[in-house]
């Protein structure tokens, strides 16, 4: 499991384009189904993490692999408990911005981390 920290993230929206189906003489709206058609970005800002399985993906994916995951985008209150979460599938990191400063204890800070996703929505 990857884990970081962010201190903003930006499009967390999910959109629901109509599906429509007819069968016979009857047209099926089927627009309950998510179904984004093209992917989405979400953009996180100012993070840390001391985890480096984060930056791997973002290599293995610069290196042309589809390595795309399934995840979490969790929003906590100032004492630490949940308010909002957000799934996103087939996700894949598409542009990674270093900051030159040392984190302490041999986290890594993270300027800006963008990544695409196929679908999303919040539970």
């Amino acid at each position: 499991m990857l884990c970081a920290r962010f201190r903003h993230c930006a499009g967390l929206s999910a959109a629901r384009n109509p599906i429509d189906r007819v069968i016979g003489d009857e047209r099926i709206d089927e627009s309950p189904l998510m179904h984004t058609g093209e992917d989405g970005l979400i953009l996180l800002e100012h993070g840390v993490t001391a985890d480096y399985e984060l930056m791997r993906w973002f290599d293995q994916t610069s290196a042309g692999s589809e390595a795309t995951r399934n995840g979490a985008i969790i929003e906590i209150d100032d004492s630490g408990r949940e308010r909002a979460r957000w799934i996103f599938q087939s996700g894949r990191p598409i542009c990674w911005i270093d900051v030159e400063l040392e984190a302490a204890g041999g986290s890594m800070l993270i300027g800006e981390l963008e990544f695409a996703y196929g679908n999303l929505r919040q539970v």
